[in-house]
């Protein structure tokens, strides 16, 4: 019985054909991209079109490029996300929904090289065989009578470990993927330290200093217990920390790390086993939100000694964390919560062109005495901003800077329509805004080799151009958050989700 969020929750070009005909498409006018037509619905929002279904996969030399390329960024950006948002004439629900497909812009001495393909899963493969949806993602079911079960759809992070990538889905285990040509490998459970039964999250965090890895993921049993690991970056095995029962299975998405401590901030939302076990709804409609429930937050020991402290928030939506620090018996950290389920309605109901007010992310910084055992403080300091990044050095370290993404307008608050940079220690941010029609995701950052500054390096972040149907990616000075370079990639991509950068 599979528990998990998710689970609760070619390499060619093709042909030439397609190529040319995205570079065709790309030079089309804006009236033929207003809209998108899918099952006799007609989709206006920029956050839909930038998601939309894709079919090229291929690799080729990028020659478009506005401004000028850094000469000092040598490395690929990865992303990953769903491909697709239909399959063979069924329509997706839900935004998480869909093939996993990565993108990956290499660039080495001012030149780029584009990589675009689906993760060919084994699901993957049945269903392109048998030309039919056999499988149920996370928010639509298969109309199969004969279905094969929910699909543990690898789509949601992508991070680079030993020699190899790892698609990371939350409802089981990771895909494990070839770095030269993105081609699946097999199932990834870490030399057979991961136990069958328990998923893995989709955001690990590494220390720093010490390069040693932290995750955690969820029983699928009886228990529902909070499996956290440490990640050794020799062996490449997991070493289980804590195994805490829950009440519910929680939706946990994301974590923190200090120099001695790892984090957690849990919503009041829950899977309800009933729902699961009679198998009758997709399971995102399984995901309830408690209004009368706390927000908790556990704060555990990295060395796996300690008994976990408990302090609460009120009840509020949380997906993404910042950073956190430790100094003078003070834990300091950024979360990115909601006061609402209205999120979770929104991506539940993807597919829906009616627009559904939210309640956006904001970013909160939270402080915890520990000497004194209790929350010390509260403090909102951004409003609707999601998809934090920040330099790799100063993970878990205290950091000045955090860079994250404005949500779009109450028409389409998914279109994500700027880039802030936000400064911890004077409570001051610069804004990088995007242009009509345009829409970025979740930026990376690339430091600069020998940097001293926290901010000396790139923001870089892949777009959407509505007007050509056409994605970028684009290179700021994360110092000032100016315009340095544009690389066109000459065809429709989806942003994805999350992503990483690696250095040549």
């Amino acid at each position: 019985m599979d528990l998990g969020r998710r689970d609760f929750f070619k390499y060619s070009l093709g042909s030439m054909f397609l190529l040319s005909s995205a570079i065709s498409s790309a030079s089309q006018t804006a009236s033929n991209f207003s809209d998108l037509k899918l099952n006799n619905k007609v989709f206006k929002k920029l956050s839909y079109l930038a998601y939309k279904s894709t079919s090229i996969e291929g690799e080729w030399d990028l020659s478009r490029i506005d401004g000028q390329i850094p000469n000092d960024i040598n490395g690929r950006f990865l992303k990953i996300g769903p491909g697709t948002k239909d399959l063979f004439g069924n329509s997706f629900n839900h935004f998480f929904d869909g093939d996993a497909y990565i993108s990956e812009f290499h660039v080495s001495m001012g030149k780029v090289t584009l990589k675009a393909s689906f993760l060919n899963t084994s699901e993957r493969k049945q269903e392109q065989a048998a030309g039919k949806m056999l499988f149920h993602e996370f928010g639509t079911r298969s109309p199969e009578k004969n279905n094969k079960g929910r699909k543990n759809q690898p789509n949601i992070n992508l991070i680079p470990w030993s020699q190899s990538l790892l698609a990371l889905s939350e409802g089981g285990h990771p895909v494990e993927v070839d770095t030269d040509n993105l081609n699946v490998k097999s199932i990834y459970n870490f030399k057979g330290s991961l136990p069958a039964k328990v998923s893995f999250t989709a955001h690990p965090k590494f220390d720093s200093e010490t390069k040693e890895g932290f995750a955690f993921g969820i029983y699928q049993g009886l228990s529902k217990a909070l499996k956290v690991f440490k990640m050794d970056p020799v062996t490449e095995e997991l070493i289980e920390l804590y195994s805490l029962k829950q009440k519910h299975v929680f939706m946990i998405h994301d974590m923190l790390i200090t120099k001695n401590f790892i984090i957690f901030v849990i919503p009041p939302a829950f899977y309800k086993i009933t729902d699961i076990l009679r198998d009758k709804k997709p399971m995102s409609q399984t995901l309830k939100f408690d209004r009368f429930e706390k927000t908790r937050i556990l704060v555990l020991s990295k060395d796996g000694s300690s008994v976990p402290l408990e302090y609460t928030l009120p009840p509020r939506l949380v997906f993404h964390n910042g950073n956190a620090h430790e100094e003078n018996g003070i834990i300091t950290f950024q979360t990115f919560m909601t006061d609402d389920e209205s999120l979770l309605n929104l991506i539940n109901q993807w597919q829906l062109n009616a627009e559904i007010k939210i309640d956006a992310p904001s970013m909160y910084e939270v402080k915890i005495d520990l000497n004194k055992n209790r929350l010390e403080s509260t403090e909102c300091l951004l409003r609707a901003h999601d998809f934090p990044v920040l330099n790799d050095k100063f993970v878990g370290r205290k950091n000045q800077f955090i860079y994250c993404a404005s949500m779009g307008n109450a028409h389409d608050p998914m279109a994500f329509d700027a880039l802030t940079k936000f400064d911890l220690f004077n409570r001051s941010k610069m804004i990088y805004s995007m242009k009509e029609n345009e829409m970025c995701g979740e930026p990376f950052f690339v430091a600069k080799s020998r940097s001293r500054d926290e901010d000396e390096g790139y923001l870089a972040y892949i777009g959407y151009n509505q007007n050509l149907d056409q994605s970028f990616l684009e290179i700021l000075d994360a110092a000032d958050m100016k315009f340095l370079a544009r690389i066109w990639a000459n065809c429709y991509l989806p942003l994805g989700f999350h992503g990483h950068f690696i250095s040549n």
